[in-house]
């Protein structure tokens, strides 16, 4: 009798409608956006002035925040991960900073296509070729999410106090961020990173999130004003923070920009008309419009950064996977002779 193909599992085959479901949805977002920033006369005009404006420094410093980010990021894993390899039995022969450098940038890239599997193949590649266990990985991503998101919380909250309460109340929240960063970075320096703390390496972690929160700021700063909106640092600070909690969504693309743009739009309803203009949402909505086009330019340059740099770092990874397939194919061999 012919053997007839077993169905799927009902919870794959959920996840995988779900995951496809979420980006559709995402690009149905982005489609959107676009439409919103250049679907009229007047989005024309501001997206032509905008690009007039741009300027060789402008693309750096778009560009290079990014390119930033991929460093910071796999810094934050990185940390993580080699922290506690002692206590996994047998013991996994670890992972180096540049190979991380290579799993973070390949699967930012990947991670852009349904299902995630940037995230898959990272976890992957640590159980066969580095021998760290998935439930590690798994649990190493859950703090980075919680030491990250406290981090992008804790720069949301500077941003506020100084919008709202003066320079000063934001650098008491910046002071706290950087000091707690420093405990962290004493205690490993004392014990080593094998053997320290999950709390000095999340105070560590908290503070490189943070700063890559600020870099955001600084880039939201600039672009901003480029699509003719010019805030603050504050407002851009808050901004960022918001783009860096709508990152963590499983929607990886399109809901990024209206983001920026609501927030961006109620930061300037706020500023115009105090807490009593947010009745009104004809003002937000139009001036959401320059914090939308502005995220659009900042997803072009995301998109000039990540596909070269994605496609380098995927190469690294498979050399790397060859390379271990290779030895262990060696070993039988050398332990027989």
């Amino acid at each position: 009798m012919t053997d007839v193909p077993r169905p799927a599992p009902f919870h794959k085959q959920h996840r995988r409608t779900i995951s496809v479901g979420l980006s559709v949805l995402g690009l149905a977002l982005l489609a959107l956006a676009i439409y919103f920033s250049l679907g009229t006369a007047r989005g024309l005009a501001q997206a032509s002035d905008a690009i007039s404006r741009l300027t060789w420094w402008h693309i750096v410093v778009a560009c290079g925040v990014p390119l930033i980010n991929f460093f910071l990021t796999s810094l934050i894993f990185w940390l993580l991960t080699a922290r506690g390899l002692r206590g996994i039995t047998p013991v996994p022969r670890g992972i180096t900073y540049s190979e991380m450098l290579a799993l973070i940038t390949s699967g930012t890239l990947l991670n852009q296509l349904p299902g995630k599997p940037g995230i898959v193949g990272r976890t992957l590649y640590h159980k066969f070729v580095t021998g760290i266990p998935i439930r590690y990985t798994l649990l190493v991503m859950i703090q980075a999410i919680a030491c990250g998101g406290a981090g992008v919380v804790l720069c949301m909250a500077a941003g506020v106090a100084w919008a709202w309460q003066g320079p000063a109340a934001g650098a008491v929240v910046l002071g706290l961020i950087i000091a707690g960063s420093l405990v962290g970075a004493v205690g490993i320096a004392r014990s080593g990173l094998a053997s320290a703390t999950l709390l000095h390496v999340g105070l560590v972690t908290m503070g490189i999130r943070a700063a890559e929160t600020m870099l955001w700021s600084l880039r939201y700063w600039v672009m901003l004003a480029v699509a003719g909106r010019p805030v603050g640092i504050a407002e851009a600070g808050i901004i960022a923070a918001a783009s860096q909690m709508a990152i963590l969504l499983p929607i990886q693309i399109g809901l990024r920009e209206w983001t920026v743009g609501l927030v961006a739009g109620l930061l300037a309803a706020i500023s115009s008309g105090g807490s009593a203009a947010l009745g009104n949402w004809e003002p937000v909505g139009e001036a959401a419009r320059p914090g939308v086009l502005a995220d659009l330019l900042c997803r072009g340059a995301d998109l000039a950064v990540m596909i070269p740099a994605g496609l380098l770092a995927s190469w690294l990874v498979s050399r790397s996977i060859a390379k271990s397939q290779s030895g262990a194919a060696a070993s039988p061999a050398t332990t027989a002779d």
